[in-house]
């Protein structure tokens, strides 16, 4: 589920665009984990289990010209997961951006090569939290399967281990840099 709003207003040479948003997303899965013989016979007790998660995010972006001829950007996006315990769970990306559109100035109107010619730069931080399982900052355990389970005289006894957890488990983050030059002839 989305939401969103835009504003766009121009004042002279100045055009000025606000959006800003708000999301929500529910992951729902269930599983079943079967395990066969080349003869098709279950070689375990299959495992049924279901998965979810959540993602709540608030996301906002500026755009601003003077006369078409210098742009300016800049977002916001925050996102939190249930993937990530309390203290971890949020996370800001911003990224801001300016771009000269060169072919509007006036030293460039006798040139005749170029349809359109443009100097930009910009940076932006965007994060990944697609990381595995749901929940990798809880300690959870597992049954163990028919054949790894412990003989105590003539009873077998299902032991548990714990999978590989971390408590503080945060958005994987990349910066990223850009400078740039379109033109058309």
């Amino acid at each position: 589920m989305d939401f969103y709003a835009n504003y766009t207003k121009e004042v002279g040479i100045h055009n000025i665009d606000v959006m800003a948003g708000y999301g929500w997303q529910h992951f729902w899965a269930k599983k079943s984990d079967r395990r066969m013989t080349l003869a098709g016979d279950e070689m375990f007790v299959p495992t049924q289990y279901e998965s979810e998660y959540y993602l709540l995010s608030f996301f906002g972006r500026v755009n601003y010209s003077i006369a078409s001829k210098y742009l300016f950007t800049g977002t916001l996006r925050a996102d939190a997961s249930s993937r990530f315990a309390k203290d971890n769970r949020w996370g800001y990306f911003p990224s801001a951006a300016f771009a000269w559109r060169t072919i509007s100035e006036g030293f460039m109107q006798d040139f005749d090569l170029f349809s359109d010619l443009k100097v930009r730069l910009s940076y932006g931080k965007t994060g990944q939290q697609d990381i595995g399982s749901d929940y990798p900052y809880l300690p959870t355990f597992i049954a163990s399967y028919d054949d790894t389970r412990y003989q105590f005289g003539d009873t077998w006894y299902t032991t548990y281990r714990v999978n590989g957890y971390d408590p503080n488990i945060r958005w994987e983050t990349t910066e990223t840099y850009n400078v740039g030059i379109d033109y058309g002839f």
